[in-house]
């Protein structure tokens, strides 16, 4: 029958069950499962809970888009980089992740690994070489690109496989049907609402 000890530490009273020896060994602790600390588990667990939700609600988090009479005006701080990055747009109904609204590029971009999210399949594409960074392009059209009640249909896009393309770029085919002002470190787009 195991023995029992009891240990009083500060009006704790911790139990420790000690296993009989064997014939001819000593007898062995159990393992040490630390202690303690319980509160601590459980407010770190609350605490990335809290993260985790606040995470994901920024991420779906509705574009900063104001509708403003027959206009659909975007406002964002232009980053330290020099960009003017747009938030939640949605391409052939499914939202993606933040485009770089580029007035030098003449159609949208997209990275190669962005084909499931633009609900593109890769095997009907035909990539031809285009340039060392962007490496083989292939042109699509994208039937919808939607930014709040602004919707722009059958863009020209390019698909890029080049291994240092990373970019969403928001080019002219769809920005020449709106207006891009810059004002100190604020980008303004305004598009007709059209939806």
């Amino acid at each position: 029958m195991p023995r029992v000890r009891a240990v009083i530490v500060r009006e704790q009273i911790h139990y420790r069950v000690v296993r009989p020896a064997r014939p001819g060994r000593a007898p062995s602790p159990p393992p040490d499962r630390g202690g303690g600390g319980g509160w601590f588990a459980t407010l770190l667990g609350f605490g990335l809970c809290f993260l985790i939700a606040v995470g994901i609600q920024k991420l779906t988090a509705a574009p900063p888009v104001k509708e403003t009479g027959r206009q659909v005006v975007i406002e964002t701080r232009i980053t330290s980089g020099n960009r003017c990055i747009v938030q939640g747009v949605s391409i052939n109904g499914r939202v993606q992740g933040d485009l770089l609204a580029d007035s030098g590029a003449p159609d949208m971009w997209f990275p190669v690994a962005d084909l499931s999210k633009l609900n593109i399949a890769r095997s009907g594409l035909d990539f031809r070489p285009f340039g060392a960074r962007e490496g083989n392009v292939a042109w699509v059209i994208l039937n919808t690109v939607r930014i709040g009640d602004f919707v722009a249909r059958n863009v020209n896009a390019g698909i890029a496989d080049g291994k240092e393309f990373h970019w969403r770029l928001l080019g002219m085919s769809v920005l020449k049907q709106g207006r891009m002002e810059i004002h100190g470190d604020r980008c303004t787009l305004t598009f007709p609402r059209n939806a």
